[in-house]
């Protein structure tokens, strides 16, 4: 067949599309919709070139590292760097020489008002790295800040497990699940890490060699609990008390040191639970799609119109057409493009005939308003090619930007990870639901600002923070009448919550006293 139709429009499609390991013969005939994604990967500096291979990674991280109102990136795998956002382009240098691999983590460290990076691996499988910013976006090796006996590192979250304000981490490794709480003091950081049986994660039969972790407030108490890809998938829900209980049984994936792949959590449904995507890598298994129906874990991928059955690597949730409901994008391998569905809202997904072209084998792929324009762009890494940014053209103002900072005494903003943002109209009913920062993908993070779309700019809202601990606030807004500046810059229809940094208890004194006494 022509490479074109009469008319010059693109014909036909060459890919495995069914996982049957032939070649598939497709259209797009006059009438058809293009794409709104236009490649800006070599216009913006962003094709750095990807080295990375399955076992380490390649994770996209998404934050404001120097605090000037757009957010940046880091790339982990080798090749790894820092890229930072200079409003049209990104300057890039080397993070670790090159060779931060697997899981990161982006988390303010030292509460100082700049995002900090913690890598799981720095040139090599045990040596895990403390990255410290010195706020513009400049990084320091502070080297492993507490995390010494963790080995074969492979998952990592940052998540605030004590609701005291100061992210701490949780490393999956060969060796053991391994809970960091954050002790930084006198300027410090120490994350005193520990794999302590009685904290519900360092069970013998709950850890191992496995791959990567997603995390999601999934039993809605307001602290992070973290799905790891090890042994048909392991499930660690909080208990409230800074211990998990493991479910074994919820959710069940095939997994193995062979077959890593990026999960992601999304309320794709807005009943406002979570919902988590495991894509597959096996050809001709569709990828799962486990619906939190309020009992139980549902299957139903294949009841929604997800059948896409190529090897996938993995996946990330966000409304790129900004309608109000989360879109799905999955990484694909090297025989088939990336695939975008469109979320129907009626409960089903159908294939995007205005998604990207993205060629070759992903491994991390994220939706991310890298423009600061209030639509999502893609930016994905492909190992042995270059990476990609690709910008949403679809421009429309029917969105809400939002994210969540804890303010120190000093006035200064620290970042919540894992901080949910409700989004509900005028009557409290519930419209949408974003957990900014969690782990997810391959080896990656959400960005740490939020999105919603369906928004009326010109009809209130409320917007409901539930803080690490299960605080809640909220705040009454006119999208189009609101705007955050950060760093001198003014960023439209974004809406910054805030609340006090938590304050500290200490315990000086304390005596048993009998009923009479009181």
């Amino acid at each position: 067949a022509p490479d074109v139709d009469y008319l010059g429009n693109d014909r036909p499609y060459d890919g495995d599309r069914d996982g049957q390991s032939d070649y598939d013969l497709g259209a797009v005939e006059y009438g058809s919709s293009q794409s709104v994604f236009v490649d800006v990967s070599a216009d913006t500096g962003f094709n750095l070139v990807n080295r990375s291979g399955p076992h380490r990674g390649s994770g996209l991280h998404w934050g404001d590292l120097d605090n000037d109102g757009d957010l940046d990136a880091i790339v982990t795998g080798v090749g790894s760097a820092v890229l930072i956002n200079n409003g049209q382009t990104f300057s890039a240098y080397p993070l670790a020489d090159g060779q931060a691999w697997r899981q990161g983590a982006l988390l303010d460290a030292d509460t100082d008002g700049d995002l900090d990076f913690f890598a799981s691996c720095n040139g090599s499988f045990k040596d895990e790295t403390l990255f410290v910013n010195d706020g513009t976006g400049s990084f320091t090796d502070t080297g492993d800040a507490g995390f010494v006996a963790a080995s074969n590192n492979e998952g990592l979250a940052a998540a605030d497990l004590d609701a005291d304000g100061s992210p701490d981490l949780v490393m999956f490794s060969e060796n053991g699940n391994w809970r960091g709480i954050n002790a930084t003091s006198d300027g410090t950081i120490d994350f005193d890490a520990e794999n302590d049986v009685g904290d519900g994660l360092a069970e013998s039969n709950l850890a191992g060699n496995g791959d990567f972790v997603s995390t999601a407030d999934v039993n809605d108490d307001g602290y992070l609990d973290f799905f790891y890809h090890y042994a048909n998938g392991r499930l660690f829900v909080s208990d409230g008390r800074g211990g998990f209980n493991a479910d074994d049984s919820a959710i069940t994936v095939a997994t193995g040191n062979s077959i890593k792949f990026g999960s992601a959590w999304g309320d794709f449904d807005n009943d406002g639970d979570m919902d988590l995507f495991t894509p597959s890598r096996s050809s001709g298994v569709r990828g799962a799609l486990f619906e939190d129906n309020g009992s139980a874990y549902v299957n139903i991928a294949g009841s929604v119109g997800l059948t896409n059955a190529t090897v996938q690597y993995s996946a990330a949730w966000g409304d790129y057409d900004n309608d109000g409901d989360l879109d799905l994008l999955i990484a694909t391998g090297a025989r088939a493009p990336a695939i975008l569905y469109a979320n129907n809202g009626d409960g089903t997904f159908s294939e995007a005939d205005d998604g990207p072209t993205i060629d070759g084998l992903v491994q991390d792929i994220v939706f991310v308003d890298y423009d600061n324009d209030g639509d999502l762009d893609i930016a994905a890494t492909r190992p042995g090619a270059t990476d990609i940014l690709l910008k949403n053209t679809l421009d429309n103002n029917t969105y809400l930007k939002a994210r969540a900072v804890y303010l120190t005494s000093a006035g200064v903003p620290v970042d919540v990870i894992g901080a949910r943002i409700e989004l509900l109209d005028q009557a409290g009913t519930l419209l949408a639901r974003r957990e900014v920062g969690a782990a997810r993908g391959y080896g990656g993070t959400e960005p740490l600002w939020a999105h919603f779309g369906g928004v009326d700019p010109a009809l209130p809202y409320t917007v409901r923070v539930t803080w690490p601990g299960g605080a809640t606030t909220s705040a009454q807004i006119i999208p189009e009448e609101t705007s955050s500046t950060i760093g001198g810059r003014t960023i439209s229809q974004m809406v910054t919550m805030t609340k006090d940094f938590p304050a500290a208890v200490r315990v000086v004194n304390w005596r048993e006293i009998s009923p009479a006494d009181r």
